[in-house]
């Protein structure tokens, strides 16, 4: 442990290990959570029949569910977790917006620029800490738990540890960050970098980003086509590598369509007019990186990654 703190020193790391009692209060909030899941899902259809959007999360509703469905017991309603995967940086405010959860696969080349001795790979899910404020850290202990025991069940994978990280950045990311076995590019980003000289300037070398669009493909979403969620997803990952002064980026993904639309002919017209502002701030943002590409991938790619998206969705 002594040594993980040397390594990690300008991080703040918490561990987690479960006892039984806590997987019994997990077991009980897997419950709850997965109620209350299908009554947001009710009345998300119920919403998009009526197409009325005026105080969806009022007092009413919350009254409403307080007396339909009790908590199974104060502690679990307690602990219930703030989902981190609400008010992205890039599609705040915007009702029924697209989930975009970046998926990193960091390598760390360990040594020096000049005399590599090694290579290693840690697997991450970050998620915005705007979502999440200091007093709600045990809440979303839960969470990340929940996430991880659930995708663990679906993919059976031999977690080495897992931790919940603050890193002092300027936009501020939580992420869980664990060990996994790779079938696939993940939608996320690589970030290699270089022990000491890169590490202490606190920016990375190299920065490849892939961004996806998470509701397109895990739930029917009518108020956006799948084009304009992932114009916002790549708008996002831009935002984020330009506000973390990353240097060399790639930006990987199924976005291809995106630049092509105004070009297209099978493409609306109406849709490309709705992505033609965030395509101009793309382009505006790439001058802050001395080098830019972007790289088309599959989404039969990305299949490792997806596995934990669809169980971080399952969690909205």
């Amino acid at each position: 442990m002594a040594d993980v703190k040397k390594e990690y020193e300008d991080y703040e790391v918490v561990f987690f290990r479960r006892t039984e009692k806590e997987e019994e209060e997990e077991a009980k909030q897997e419950s709850f959570e997965s109620h209350q899941y299908r009554l947001q899902s009710k009345r998300h259809r119920n919403m998009m029949e009526s197409l009325s959007f005026k105080n969806l999360y009022g007092e009413e509703d919350e009254d409403e569910d307080e007396e339909t469905n009790p908590s199974p017991s104060k502690s679990a309603k307690t602990l219930a977790p703030t989902s981190p995967l609400n008010n992205l940086p890039s599609i705040e405010n915007m009702e029924c917006s697209p989930v975009v959860v970046p998926y990193f696969r960091r390598t760390e080349i360990i040594g020096t620029k000049e005399e590599p001795t090694g290579v290693r790979e840690i697997y991450d899910l970050w998620f915005p800490a705007s979502a999440i404020n200091e007093k709600d850290l045990n809440r979303f202990s839960s969470y990340a738990q929940t996430v991880i025991k659930r995708y663990n069940k679906v993919k059976k994978t031999d977690f080495e540890f897992v931790r919940l990280v603050k890193m002092r950045w300027t936009l501020g990311h939580f992420y869980l960050r664990f060990k996994a076995k790779s079938s696939g590019a993940g939608p996320g980003a690589t970030l290699k970098t270089f022990e000491g000289d890169v590490r202490s300037l606190g920016v990375w070398w190299l920065g490849i980003v892939l961004v996806m669009s998470l509701r397109v493909w895990g739930s029917p979403h009518e108020l956006c086509s799948p084009l304009q969620a992932e114009t916002a997803a790549l708008l996002w990952a831009v935002r984020l590598t330009a506000q973390e002064n990353w240097h060399q980026v790639v930006f990987e993904g199924v976005t291809k369509a995106c630049f092509l639309s105004p070009l297209a002919p099978w493409i609306s017209s109406l849709i490309g007019l709705l992505i033609s502002t965030s395509i101009s701030n793309i382009r505006c943002l790439a001058i802050s990186f001395a080098a830019l590409k972007f790289s088309w991938v599959l989404r039969n790619c990305n299949s490792a990654a997806q596995v934990a998206a669809r169980l971080a969705f399952k969690l909205l």
